[in-house]
């Protein structure tokens, strides 16, 4: 199975969306429970869950569909580069890197907390990843390459 960088990016934004999105549904139930008001509205503020168009278009309902199809997708990329990361051959290290920056959406600080080493050598273990996998990272989209006309 082929990867690419863009499957791999994509796949931490999903990661963050639907935590973000998860986190959100949580906070809305609970407050929700914490105030003791009916499901139709929000933390007291008498803001409606239900938009009044009588076509179920609660916040909570809404949120939660798209959560559901931001989580199929992220389902689906994730078991792909997971199925890559097990194919490849590449060390513990350079593995939990990858999956804790592609496939649970770290940031590089938190890869860095949970690896116990620093973010650049992190980023060395994903670039040694990366070529285990196939996968070239494409540097010129990351620096700027200065022109050659020095007119």
């Amino acid at each position: 199975m082929d990867l690419t960088m863009e499957q791999l990016e994509a796949c931490i934004g999903l990661a963050q969306r639907t935590r973000g999105m998860r986190e959100r549904i949580e906070r809305i139930r609970a407050m929700s429970e914490l105030s003791g008001i009916k499901s139709d509205t929000i933390g007291g503020s008498g803001r409606p869950l239900n938009d009044g168009t009588g076509e179920g278009g609660s916040m909570l309902a809404d949120l939660l569909e798209t959560f559901q199809s931001e989580a199929h997708a992220y389902y689906e990329i994730a078991w792909t580069v997971e199925r890559v990361v097990k194919a490849a051959e590449m060390s513990d290290n350079q593995r939990d890197v990858v999956r804790y920056r592609y496939i649970d959406g770290m940031t590089w600080d938190e890869v860095a907390l949970a690896m116990g080493y620093s973010d650049k050598w992190c980023r060395e273990l994903r670039d040694r990843a990366l070529a285990e996998m196939g996968i070239e990272r494409k540097i010129a989209e990351f620096l700027e390459v200065p022109s050659k006309n020095f007119v």
